[in-house]
């Protein structure tokens, strides 16, 4: 419903709030939202042979709620991927943080999948000779990438293998509760398992992974989306 005399003001109204969620990215929205409807307000087109195309969807109410729409699309074998959405809850900050996922998921460093039953990680080939390699030891590259989580990862990791490193507890009553899993090939993957919960109003809602490139900026944003996730600010399902 719309809200009458609500539509002039200025919480209605495009500003600056949008430049500072969409950090440069081009606004493509209305100069006045109507209460309650969504509008693409950016678009992050693919850039990388695993990405997707993007949409930064906004809508008011008059708080901010934002979503990220990932489009069905080609990867770079020519398989097609479908596209998922995830959805934010109220606020700049959540915003921006949605726009940095809409980067990474362009370029392919990024991607949610719905969990099935005993999805647990799909081990590889060992390496003779790398599992005394420094490059398989847990160190302070974990402590970085988890910033002050327990870890709860091997001391030393199998080529290939998945391990849950650290536990997100959830902590709203629309939330998850978060695993991070990491791989070493010896390049560090990381994953976000999202476990299948009650929401708070009893309503069984499924788990879902986001999958991760390599590198440890990418495992700390991993971790920041665990955070919210856990929270119930942020959600993903197939489109």
């Amino acid at each position: 419903m719309i809200w009458p005399g609500f539509l002039s003001d200025k919480a209605y109204r495009h500003d600056n709030r949008d430049d500072y969620v969409l950090g440069g990215l081009i606004y493509t929205g209305p100069a006045v939202f109507t209460h309650g409807e969504w509008y693409t307000i950016a678009n992050v087109p693919k850039t990388g042979g695993d990405g997707f195309n993007c949409e930064i969807q906004e809508c008011r109410m008059p708080a901010r709620s934002f979503l990220l729409v990932a489009l069905a699309t080609n990867d770079s074998t020519g398989h097609r991927r479908p596209g998922f959405i995830l959805s934010a809850g109220t606020g700049g900050e959540i915003g921006r943080f949605i726009v940095e996922a809409a980067k990474h998921i362009a370029s392919g460093m990024l991607t949610a999948e719905e969990l099935s039953a005993g999805d647990e990680g799909v081990g590889f080939m060992i390496w003779p000779g790398f599992l005394s390699d420094k490059a398989y030891r847990h160190d302070n590259r974990d402590d970085y990438v988890l910033g002050g989580l327990i870890y709860t990862g091997p001391a030393v990791f199998t080529h290939g293998e998945w391990y849950t490193i650290a536990n997100v507890p959830k902590t709203g009553g629309d939330g998850f509760n978060c695993e991070i899993q990491e791989c070493r090939m010896p390049a560090r993957s990381f994953l976000l398992v999202a476990l299948a919960t009650n929401d708070s109003t009893g309503h069984r809602r499924p788990g879902f992974i986001l999958s991760a490139g390599t590198g440890g900026e990418i495992g700390r944003f991993i971790v920041e989306a665990a955070k919210h996730i856990a929270s119930g600010m942020l959600t993903a399902e197939e489109l």
